[in-house]
């Protein structure tokens, strides 16, 4: 009787062939096997930068240096009637001039 159970158990278990959990009491299913391809190695170039030295052409605000001048006039005041009085005055005139460099 032993014998009997033990190989009606090897028959239900399934020593025959590999069991997945899924599979069931259901007629075998193709299983294609699980192949794990490694990934490609890539491989990472190092970047280098290379700087050109610009030279930026900054326009520059040209420098106003003032300059005054003078210029007389003659001036003529009148006193009680007919006289008359002739001054020569000096009027500052300042006119702002590009300093040179």
């Amino acid at each position: 009787m032993k014998k009997i159970l033990i190989g009606a158990f090897l028959i239900v278990a399934g020593l025959n062939g590999g069991v997945y959990g899924d599979e069931g009491w259901g007629p075998s299913v193709y299983r294609a096997p699980i192949v794990n391809q490694p990934a490609p190695i890539i491989q990472i170039v190092p970047y280098y930068y290379y700087y050109v030295p610009m030279v930026t052409m900054v326009p520059s605000v040209p420098q106003y240096v003032p300059m005054t001048t003078y210029q007389n006039v003659l001036v003529e005041r009148r006193y009680h009637c007919f006289f008359k009085r002739y001054e020569v005055l000096t009027v500052p005139q300042t006119v702002y001039v590009p300093n040179r460099y």
